[in-house]
C-alpha cells in the first residue's frame, strides 16, 4: 500500500468572483504598485489600480511607468500581473481592451481576472536601493567592534549591504547589531542574523546579507512603510525608454 503522503500545493486558485474583487479592492485602496509583465518583454513595468466598475466587471490600470512598455502593451494586449497583499504574493493575467486617455496619461481598461494564484506562503518582496539612493548600514559584533555598509536591498524581513572587503567577520553564527539609518532622523536597530557573505573583486566590497530579528510590530509598520516608499522613488528615477 502507498502511504506517501502528497504534499498540498502552497497556493490557491481563487475563481469566486466576490473574493476576486475583495482581492482587487486591497490592492486599490492601499495604492499598491504592481508588476506588469508584457509577451516579448524582460523587463517588468510597474503599474497601479485605479478604479474598479463591479458593475461592468472592468478594472482600471494606471499607465505603465516607462513608454516602452506602453508601447508594447498596445500591441500585445496581454498584461502578467504579480502584486503582493500584506506580505502575500498574487499572480494573475489581464487582457487590456481599451487605451483610455485621461488628462496627460493613458489609462488601461481590462476585464475583471477570473483566475487569482494566492500564495499561502508569506514571502519578502525585496526593493533594490538604487545608486542615487545612499543609505547607510551598520553593523556591531558583540565585542563592540563596528563596520559600516551601504544597503544594496530590503525586504520586510531582511537586508543586504555592500561593506568594505576588508573587514574581518570572523563569527557567522552570532548575531550582530544593526542599524538601517531609513533618514538623518529615523532608523531601525535590530539583531541581525548572517545567511551569507560573497566578495566581489572587481568593485572591492563584501556583500552581506541577512534577516533582521525580533522586530516589534512598530518596527514592521515602519519598515513596510519604508519599502513601499522606495518602491515609488524607484519609479521617479528610471529612465524613460
Amino acid at each position: 500500500m502507498d502511504t506517501t503522503v502528497k504534499k498540498k500545493p502552497d497556493f490557491d486558485r481563487v475563481r469566486d468572483p466576490n473574493r476576486i474583487v475583495g482581492l482587487m479592492e486591497k490592492l486599490r485602496e492601499t495604492r499598491a504598485l504592481v508588476q506588469v509583465r508584457i509577451p516579448g518583454e524582460k523587463q517588468p513595468y510597474i503599474s497601479s489600480i485605479l478604479e474598479i466598475d463591479t458593475k461592468r466587471g472592468h478594472l482600471f490600470l494606471d499607465e505603465l511607468n516607462r513608454t516602452a512598455g506602453h508601447e508594447q502593451l498596445l500591441k500585445q494586449k496581454k498584461l502578467h500581473i504579480s502584486a503582493q497583499i500584506q506580505g502575500v504574493n498574487i499572480r494573475f493575467t489581464l487582457t487590456m481592451n481599451k487605451a483610455l486617455k485621461r488628462g496627460n496619461i493613458y489609462v488601461y481598461r481590462t476585464p475583471l481576472p477570473d483566475l487569482i494564484i494566492y500564495e499561502q506562503r508569506r514571502n519578502a518582496f525585496r526593493v533594490y536601493v538604487g545608486p542615487s539612493m545612499s543609505i547607510r548600514v551598520t553593523f556591531r559584533d558583540e565585542d563592540g567592534r563596528q563596520f559600516e555598509g551601504e544597503l544594496q536591498d530590503i525586504s520586510l524581513t531582511g537586508i543586504r549591504a555592500r561593506i568594505p572587503i576588508e573587514t574581518a567577520l570572523t563569527d557567522r553564527e552570532t548575531p550582530l547589531e544593526c542599524s538601517v539609518h531609513l533618514s538623518a532622523s529615523e532608523s531601525i536597530n535590530a539583531e541581525f542574523e548572517t545567511r551569507f557573505l560573497k566578495e566581489d573583486k572587481q568593485k572591492r566590497h563584501l556583500l552581506l546579507g541577512g534577516r533582521l530579528l525580533n522586530l516589534t510590530k512598530s518596527q514592521r509598520n515602519q519598515l513596510s512603510r519604508f519599502v513601499m516608499h522606495l518602491q515609488r522613488e524607484l519609479i521617479k528615477y528610471q529612465p524613460p525608454t
